[in-house]
């Protein structure tokens, strides 16, 4: 008979498992295992956020029926959010019903529809800050979640937090297009209107097909902008290594068959990813503005004199980002702290030595649009 799954046991599995993986679809892959093996579901998204702006930063598009994907863009909106934050890690939509799915909008008007019954959604932390999103999915007449395995999931979250913070050191930008800024349109109801062409570009860019529609990345930035009428930024990164900065505002003034909400698709700027990186690599807020100068090209003389301290205060925040950053030169760590990456001439090594680009999972519209309304609710990141 098999041993039953304890928090401590999953915990251990988790991290053997951080240890043993070699890549990040391996290891997501195997998490996924693991959790059918210790909870049980039908259906497992996990897909990573913009830990700054807590929105979608993924741009792979899921395979969902023509009835969920019609629910896309309502599945971002503020009055479908998922309860998640800093204090409530993990939550179980029976749970918070009392065992009646039917109180809970989002299950009631979008998820139940489509077939399926209790969810239980995780944010993945680490250090107090959110690197990615946990689902996992019941069907319709299936038994709910457990406290057991919410706890268990609970348990599991740092470890996966951790992976995908890591992951994220790794994903400087390629070399882009240079394709100017796309626009895409919509209308209140977030039902797209038009488009530029250099918005589709940049989309299949990213290897996104033109067919599969609007990536949810995208409904994502748009239905923040439309619930608080301020612009809204997100940072999306594809599954074949590319990056793009989305930015949504409100259009004024709108009305019915009006466009309401912009949204602009653009390759990043050195310096655009610079926060989410240093981030990633865990600086401090002075490191983090000593980082800032030498990547800029400062000097130690002059980084010294614009943070009003001495050289030798800016040599040892130099060493102390090196060894974090686990580079050896200025150039190399303006590529992990975000810089674009240069073109490789014929034989020359990647400047990130051993460093290589990993796929990601597939992103599921359900979970995906839960990340975006759960930053409304959470606590402050530090």
């Amino acid at each position: 008979m098999a041993a039953p799954w304890t928090p401590q046991r999953a915990r251990s599995a988790a991290a053997e498992l951080a240890r043993t993986c070699t890549s990040d679809t391996e290891f997501e892959q195997a998490a996924g295992s693991l959790l059918q093996r210790a909870i049980g579901f039908d259906l497992f998204c996990m897909t990573r956020i913009d830990a700054e702006s807590r929105l979608p930063a993924h741009g792979t598009v899921a395979q969902v029926d023509a009835g969920l994907r019609a629910c896309l863009p309502r599945l971002f909106r503020a009055d479908y959010a998922c309860e998640v934050s800093g204090q409530r890690q993990v939550q179980v939509v029976s749970a918070e019903t009392g065992g009646d799915l039917r109180r809970c909008a989002r299950w009631r008007d979008l998820t139940g529809p489509a077939g399926l019954g209790d969810e239980l959604s995780v944010m993945l932390t680490a250090d107090g800050l959110c690197w990615g999103y946990l689902v996992l999915y019941r069907s319709a007449g299936s038994s709910a979640f457990s406290a057991d395995h919410a706890a268990l999931a609970a348990q599991l979250a740092p470890l996966l937090g951790a992976r995908m913070r890591a992951s994220l050191r790794e994903a400087a930008p390629l070399p882009d297009d240079q394709d100017p800024p796309g626009l895409v349109l919509f209308d209140s109801a977030l039902t797209p209107l038009a488009s530029t062409a250099p918005a589709g570009r940049h989309l299949s860019n990213m290897g996104l097909a033109a067919e599969a529609g609007l990536p949810p990345f995208v409904y994502a930035v748009a239905a923040r902008a439309a619930d608080t009428g301020r612009v809204a930024k997100t940072r999306a990164l594809s599954a074949n290594g590319r990056w793009k900065v989305l930015h949504a505002a409100p259009l004024t003034p709108a009305g019915p068959d009006k466009p309401a909400i912009a949204v602009t698709i653009q390759s990043p700027d050195d310096g655009e990813l610079f926060g989410l990186f240093a981030a990633a690599w865990r600086l401090s807020p002075r490191e983090r503005q000593v980082a800032a100068l030498i990547a800029d090209g400062r000097s130690t003389r002059q980084a010294a004199a614009e943070l009003f301290v001495s050289e030798n205060t800016v040599r040892q925040h130099v060493k102390s980002i090196f060894a974090k950053t686990a580079v050896h030169s200025r150039e190399e760590l303006r590529v992990a702290l975000g810089g674009r990456r240069q073109p490789l001439r014929d034989g020359e090594n990647n400047p990130l030595r051993g460093m290589h680009r990993r796929r990601h999972p597939r992103l599921c519209s359900c979970a995906c649009a839960q990340i975006a309304s759960s930053a409304r609710t959470a606590s402050s990141s530090p």
